[in-house]
């Protein structure tokens, strides 16, 4: 079995450029941790189209579940330090299961872990062509 990570980061937010400026920087950490054969998955990433074509909400009380189903099966919980992370509804929503998760849960060895970083990390990181200190 492949090891899953999930890459949480603020995207609700009253201004639309806002949310779409959090998408194109999510999509670009994805970006980065697949080009190191991470396997990642990204609500933001995943949903932000689909509610941008199809009119679906775009807050956590929505996703929220559809959220928790993924990070049921993901080792890794990485946080991307955007601005108005330590705000977002949904990053302490999925950290509090997350961690609910973790105790006494291990993969390979590995006990689940968080992991925050921000987006000069992961320019860095596809600069320098090392992935910092996660994994």
């Amino acid at each position: 079995m492949c090891s899953l990570v999930y890459l949480a980061s603020p995207y609700t937010h009253e201004d639309s450029k806002v949310m779409e400026s959090r998408f194109v920087d999510t999509q670009r950490a994805c970006a980065v941790l697949l080009s190191f054969k991470i396997p990642v998955f990204s609500p933001t990433v995943y949903a932000h189209p689909m509610a941008v074509d199809y009119e679906l909400p775009r807050d956590f009380n929505f996703w929220g579940e559809f959220n928790k189903s993924v990070l049921e099966g993901a080792t890794d919980l990485i946080i991307l330090q955007l601005p108005g992370w330590e705000k977002s509804i949904g990053i302490k929503g999925e950290m509090k299961f997350f961690n609910s998760l973790a105790d006494g849960w291990y993969t390979d060895g590995f006990a689940r872990e968080i992991y925050y970083v921000n987006m000069d990390e992961i320019k860095a990181w596809h600069r320098d062509g090392i992935c910092g200190s996660f994994r």
